[in-house]
């Protein structure tokens, strides 16, 4: 999670990272930019860029953000600078298509090295789980292991025997991996589509010409399924268009909750509220 103040005094931080951010977004009243599940963009070739405060972040500058705080808590721990990084993958970023995975992996390791660190390896994250969990057990096991992240699901089938602990090759152990595109957040987002949009009026009929309805097109609300879409509403010609819909829909009370959503800043995690300030993610 980042969140970007709408506005900054002299010394004071321009973005702020993880959970502080979430207080930050908050105690400012929701002025700023606040960005979550980023990891979710990095296999998308559609999303090239945004602009935040005058200033454009492409997927990889994003994560680099993230990773620089990072590095510099470890700094602080070891008392040295960080170099070396072992950073956790899914197993697959998009339902197995090697150009998106392709695409995440290279932007995850640009965000890496701009960062400072300049050895960088990739495990798969439940991987890494289950060898958190090999130091715990005193005999071999044959282990399933589920990672639900935010945006994928992964499973891998090992071997786990405590005294292999630390071994550097464990290609034989690895039984099968596999993963699919679901999780958190898309789960979060089927949801919405599913139970949440009609409350903002997916099925409002309009009548700009009469004699002649028409449903309001669903492009509206899959804009309110996901974070990186959220922005779509700050066009000028986009509120007109609402607007619109509303007075031709006899001011139909469910479209109006979209209108409140927008208006109203209830898209929490999602809108800006400088109107002035059109931030776009390109998609």
């Amino acid at each position: 999670m980042i969140y970007f103040p709408s506005t900054t005094a002299i010394n004071e931080a321009k973005y702020v990272i993880g959970e502080n951010a979430i207080k930050s977004y908050l105690s400012d009243g929701m002025k700023g930019r606040f960005i979550k599940s980023i990891k979710q963009i990095l296999s998308r070739s559609s999303f090239t860029e945004t602009r935040i405060q005058n200033k454009r972040y492409n997927a990889s500058d994003l994560v680099t953000l993230i990773l620089k705080e990072l590095k510099e808590r470890a700094d602080k721990i070891i008392g040295q600078d960080c170099q070396k990084a072992v950073i956790g993958r899914p197993v697959f970023f998009d339902d197995d298509n090697t150009m998106k995975d392709t695409l995440a992996q290279n932007r995850l390791s640009k965000a890496a090295e701009n960062a400072g660190f300049s050895e960088v390896r990739f495990q798969f994250e439940p991987i890494g789980a289950a060898f958190a969990y090999e130091k715990t057990i005193t005999h071999k096991e044959k282990v399933l292991v589920a990672d639900l992240g935010g945006g994928t699901t992964d499973f891998t089938y090992l071997i786990l025997d405590p005294a292999k602990v630390g071994s550097k090759d464990r290609k034989n152990d690895m039984m099968a991996t596999g993963g699919i595109y679901i999780g958190g957040d898309s789960f979060d987002s089927a949801f919405m589509w599913e139970k949440g949009t009609p409350y903002f009026g997916k099925n409002t009929i309009y009548e700009a010409t009469p004699g002649k309805p028409l449903t309001v097109p669903k492009s509206l609300f899959a804009n309110i399924c996901s974070w990186d879409k959220m922005n779509f509403f700050n066009g000028l010609r986009i509120q007109k268009d609402i607007e619109d819909y509303y007075y031709y829909s006899g001011k139909d009370a469910q479209f109006k909750n979209l209108i409140d959503l927008d208006r109203k800043q209830f898209g929490l995690f999602c809108l800006p509220s400088d109107r002035k300030n059109k931030d776009w993610f390109i998609q």
